[in-house]
């Protein structure tokens, strides 16, 4: 009778290492696809943030902002407010809280450069208010935000009761380094969303422009 070789690999084993490496590629697959479908839900959330905040602003007829956190991981829809009248002088405590108010503006105004003080508008003179606010998922964070022209807001978005919005690119981004391209069309008010990373150069010279 015949003993079976101890360096011999049977067929069950071969089956067995078979399984195993199509339940690790089955989830590996199932991981990128699930990676790919947060990218994009965050993506359209993103999109249907801005289209909110362009169509609050034509409905109120103020003007709305939407700001991404320095870190890229949250933004927030805001409303302009303008600023309320003065108190009067009569109103002794709260004139004097206006008045170091606005003492303190000014100290901060002086310590600005030429350049910064010609970026400053009818918006620095007022403020904002929250309107909505949205955190992203662990992983997930707007990774760049690009102006066409020069501002001194550069993390947002402002959207005018005309129906204009400023033209930016946001490009949100994973663990993974998949990416999602977001434009908006100043002229147009056309927000366009596609996967992938779009570079500063082809956004400005328009070839990757939707």
């Amino acid at each position: 009778m015949r003993s079976k070789s101890s360096s011999g690999i049977t067929l069950l084993e071969i089956l067995a290492v078979l399984l195993i490496i199509a339940i690790i590629a089955g989830f590996t697959v199932g991981a990128m696809n699930f990676g790919g479908h947060r990218m994009r839900s965050q993506a359209q959330r993103l999109v249907g943030d801005i289209q909110s905040a362009h169509f609050q602003s034509l409905k109120q007829s103020k003007v709305f902002r939407l700001s991404i956190s320095e870190d890229g991981s949250s933004w927030k829809v805001e409303r302009f407010q303008i600023p309320p009248p003065p108190p009067s002088e009569e109103d002794g405590e709260a004139y004097q809280e206006w008045k170091e108010a606005e003492e303190e503006k000014q100290r901060a105004l002086d310590q600005l450069s030429l350049d910064e003080r010609r970026q400053l508008n009818a918006l620095d003179r007022g403020s904002f208010e929250l309107f909505k606010e949205y955190q992203l998922p662990d992983g997930i964070k707007v990774s760049r935000v690009l102006h066409r022209q020069p501002t001194n807001q550069s993390r947002s978005l402002l959207f005018y009761p005309t129906g204009e919005m400023q033209a930016v690119l946001l490009v949100l981004e994973n663990d993974a380094q998949d990416f999602f391209s977001i434009q908006t069309n100043s002229i147009t008010g056309q927000i366009s969303s596609q996967k992938g990373l779009i570079s500063e150069e082809e956004w400005k010279d328009g070839s990757k422009t939707k």
